[in-house]
């Protein structure tokens, strides 16, 4: 009986981890690469393009990008400027599921764009 109950609770304490939002981006790209963004969980809202803002420091910049949304996963995709820099892509008021608890907040990612030149980009970043 006390293996059972061991078991249970091990599931119930791995349970909320695994239904956690989980955002997957490298941290370092090349100037004019295709950044891919791909966000894995329980995604209740959708994701707007007018969302979607990427910045250098405080900057806003204009980049050319796509959002899909498959299941419970959202792609991003966008050809990146060809500034060199650290640069943050924010996804505005996102609401997702962590575990039991809904929550709406905005996600930020840091990535940055190194010196070399990206030997080509893809545009569109996916096909559905």
């Amino acid at each position: 009986m006390v293996k059972y109950l061991f078991i249970l609770v091990l599931i119930l304490s791995i349970l909320p981890a695994a239904l956690a939002l989980e955002i997957q981006i490298k941290d370092s790209y090349d100037r004019g690469e295709t950044l891919i963004l791909k966000i894995s969980g329980i995604i209740d809202s959708n994701v707007f393009p007018e969302d979607v803002f990427l910045y250098k420091s405080l900057t806003r910049i204009p980049v050319l990008y796509d959002i899909a949304k498959l299941q419970n996963e959202v792609y991003i995709y966008a050809i990146l400027p060809e500034n060199p820099g650290n640069y943050t892509l924010k996804i505005k008021d996102v609401t997702y599921r962590d575990g039991t608890k809904v929550i709406t907040s905005d996600i930020e990612k840091n990535f940055s764009i190194s010196n070399n030149l990206a030997v080509f980009n893809v545009n569109p970043g996916y096909v559905v």
